[in-house]
């Protein structure tokens, strides 16, 4: 008896092709496991482990593909589709399990001429399950002090589906020579008692360094950057090489926008950062201008896959879609609001402005 059941646990673990779609012991369809990090059969519960490294694939900017053969391989054997409902590109292989649209579950998706495009360097695989991810949503949802407490009491999941997202992260260094001018307001009280006010004009002017890694551009034609931005940060430390068998089960989706699109975005949002650096070493209560001349070095770009879970539910006969990270289990933006907690606090707000002026008002009497 145990020398059977060696055997059968021998074919469990073995490795499978990288086109085989099927459960070696109950001809199944198999699946990414997230807690194993490997593949596993729904059906009779076997697991098999596939070929995967940990590691970070970079590019520099505007260099040629470097690996021309590997790309016309993906493009083989991948191929885009559209839904006709909401519009999402999505990318199918021969492995897929299911051509309904990942964002709203429609069949209608038709083939598209275009090519697949580029191949994903990494990906960052989901962490848990479907099932964990309801648990863990309505506990992050429990969690939003704005949500309604009807909705916390019994949240009315429609669909849970899994995604990858495309993503375009950017790593620079920046050299930036600034000067402007910043204004700070001082209150001074004479020794009449009386209260004035003074704006005070402050040059300033310098360079700044800053190193910038990692910076997340999201292409995704169904997400917008602000809900990826509510999702981070997602542990790159846990990156590995793309390989199909991590998406098996699950829907990756086709960038929309480009390379250079998501460069142009990555360098607004890096002189933001920059921006924000420059002005934290002073004191002011206003900024007049501020001018940065900036150039950058050692620009790298990866085309990275993120895990995300979409939740789409009913609330007061409205719906909703609420994205989830699919690695940390962070809850984003999107749900419904409480009209009666925003009015409070907005209220609590006035109330505490109100009593700063009177104090102001008071002193100067």
């Amino acid at each position: 008896m145990s020398e059977e059941l060696n055997e059968f646990e021998k074919v469990e673990k073995a490795k499978v092709s990288s086109t085989n779609a099927k459960c070696a012991n109950c001809g199944g369809n198999i699946t990414f496991n997230p807690s194993g990090k490997n593949l596993k059969c729904p059906n009779c519960d076997s697991e098999f482990e596939f070929d995967k490294s940990k590691g970070q694939k970079k590019h520099r900017i505007n260099e040629t593909v470097e690996n021309a053969s590997e790309h016309k391989k993906w493009a083989k054997e991948m191929r885009l589709v559209k839904c006709k409902t909401c519009g999402a590109e999505v990318m199918l292989s021969g492995l897929e399990l299911t051509s309904c649209c990942p964002y709203c579950g429609s069949d209608y998706v038709v083939e598209e001429e275009n090519l697949a495009g580029l191949k994903p360097d990494v990906v960052v695989p989901f962490a848990f399950n479907q099932s964990e991810a309801a648990e863990r949503f309505v506990k992050g949802m429990k969690k939003k002090f704005f949500a309604p407490g009807a909705l916390k009491k019994k949240l009315p999941l429609d669909k849970i589906r899994g995604i990858y997202v495309p993503t375009f992260t950017f790593d620079a260094d920046s050299f930036t020579r600034y000067q402007g001018v910043l204004t700070r307001t001082e209150t001074h009280t004479d020794s009449k008692g009386r209260t004035h006010t003074t704006t005070k004009r402050i040059p300033i002017a310098g360079t700044k360094s800053m190193e910038h890694r990692d910076y997340v551009v999201e292409s995704s034609s169904k997400m917008n950057g602000k809900q990826m931005n509510a999702l981070l940060p997602f542990d790159f430390g846990e990156t590995y090489h793309y390989s199909q068998d991590f998406i098996r089960g699950y829907s990756l989706e086709h960038y929309e926008d480009s390379l250079e699109v998501c460069h142009d975005d990555a360098r607004k949002g890096m002189e933001k950062k920059i921006r924000e650096s420059i002005l934290s070493q002073y004191s002011y209560s206003g900024v007049e201008y501020l001018n940065m001349d900036t150039d950058w070095s050692k620009e790298l770009y990866s085309y990275r896959i993120l895990p995300v879970y979409s939740f789409e539910y009913t609330y007061k006969k409205k719906k909703y879609i609420t994205f989830m990270n699919g690695q940390t289990g962070k809850v984003g933006i999107g749900y419904p609001k409480s009209p009666v907690k925003i009015t409070l606090v907005v209220l609590g707000v006035l109330l505490v402005v109100a009593a700063i002026i009177v104090g102001i008002i008071l002193a100067g009497n």
